[in-house]
């Protein structure tokens, strides 16, 4: 059974990521190992708190919202395999607020032209 975040993401990658398509397994494990596991693998799953998780996304000004958005929805999804095998009641990550709103508009490419349709 899981204790720490590390164990939990190392049940979740054998059991739910093997399910996923490559590409997702590669995304997902991208964000696992280079974000997740090396601030939180050593968390209890007990000792990982809802505010600790919004302010640490705070902090990671040089990633996009959006990127910060994912990683509060694997952290989430982690969480949710947690409580469906019985390893942990509560998902800490449910009340974590993190837009996902762009912080730039994008620039378009060919755009259009006025009666170019």
């Amino acid at each position: 059974m899981p204790r720490t975040v590390e164990e939990l993401v190392a049940h979740y990658t054998k059991n739910e990521l093997s399910r996923k398509s490559p590409y997702a397994q590669e995304v997902y494990g991208g964000y696992l190992n280079i974000w997740i596991v090396p601030k939180w693998g050593n968390y209890s799953l007990s000792d990982v708190r809802t505010v600790q998780v919004e302010a640490w996304l705070g902090t990671l000004k040089q990633l996009a919202n959006g990127t910060r958005a994912k990683l509060r929805n694997i952290m989430s999804a982690i969480f949710a395999h947690a409580i469906r095998w019985e390893f942990f009641d509560r998902n800490p990550i449910t009340l974590v607020r993190q837009s996902a709103k762009r912080q730039r508009e994008p620039e378009v490419l060919g755009g259009r032209t006025e009666g170019s349709f």
